[in-house]
């Protein structure tokens, strides 16, 4: 079974951060951007309430070493997560 939440882009920030490069087989620090997302509110369009009524509160946090990753994301905009089983 799969499930789909959608969340909003609340806190946006880069910092400095120790990462592995497998080119030069070393740690090296590049530029991480870490993300907040929170579940939308139920306040709005019909989708969100909706939404709101079956994730009312939640977090996800996510630290990407990616630039084109980190782009992705902007603040206040809104972003469907899907989650399906790994195994």
């Amino acid at each position: 079974m799969n499930t789909r939440a959608k969340f909003v882009c609340q806190s946006k920030k880069l910092t400095l951060a120790s990462a592995w490069d497998g080119y030069q087989q070393k740690s090296v620090v590049k530029t991480m951007t870490t993300v907040e997302l929170y579940p939308v509110t139920g306040s709005g369009a019909e989708e969100n309430k909706q939404f709101f009524a079956s994730t009312p509160s939640g977090k996800i946090e996510l630290g990407l070493i990616s630039e084109d990753a980190g782009a992705l994301f902007e603040l206040g905009k809104s972003y469907y997560v899907d989650f399906t089983k790994a195994d």
